[in-house]
């Protein structure tokens, strides 16, 4: 899966009019939406819901609740060594301080071991998530260039062009990034994630 999804980013970047093949495919899903709601932003305020839902709901069920559990159980353990190491420091007990070196060490190692699992298991849902989002972003990108669509936006002077960028970023992608992650924020509460 992560290979599919790594291999359509890389393409994307290889050959150029994907982005828009893509995205104009996905015009017989998307502009009845932006005609229902009467908006672009407001299609983009929906799809931000969506794609939160979805993400959530992937990440819910394909993540390692356990290993991640079990990663704080040995932080919490490895702070406790700390503060017995420093004790053991104080006091210039040697004996005590080889015997905390040791469970730190042992410790240490297990958390790296974890570690590694975790990264493994999040990408797994990275990988998922990138291959619904990627072509819905290639229908946003290209529908607010196709469409000439100015609005009044926040911290701006005047109308704006949705497709004009501020720094390295267009108007419509800052405001998905907005709606995203306050829509996704109330998903997750609500998921109890």
């Amino acid at each position: 899966m992560m290979a599919l999804a790594f291999s359509l980013f890389i393409s994307i970047a290889v050959v150029p009019h994907m982005r828009e093949s893509i995205g104009k495919a996905l015009d017989i899903v998307f502009v009845p939406l932006v005609s229902v709601s009467g908006n672009f932003l407001v299609a983009i305020l929906i799809i931000s819901v969506l794609t939160g839902v979805y993400t959530s709901l992937i990440q819910k069920f394909t993540m390692n609740f356990e290993l991640m559990e079990r990663s704080k159980e040995i932080q919490m353990r490895l702070r406790e060594i700390q503060r017995a190491y420093m004790e053991a420091r104080k006091e210039d007990d040697k004996k005590k301080l080889k015997k905390v070196e040791r469970e730190q060490k042992r410790l240490m190692s297990e958390q790296m071991k974890i570690s590694g699992e975790l990264l493994r298991h999040n990408m797994k849902p990275m990988a998922y998530s990138i291959l619904i989002t990627l072509p819905i972003f290639f229908w946003m990108w290209g529908y607010a260039h196709r469409n000439d669509i100015s609005v009044i936006f926040p911290f701006s002077y005047g109308e704006v062009h949705l497709s004009s960028s501020i720094f390295v970023f267009e108007y419509w992608m800052i405001w998905y990034f907005i709606c995203s992650i306050t829509a996704t924020t109330i998903i997750r509460k609500v998921l109890w994630m």
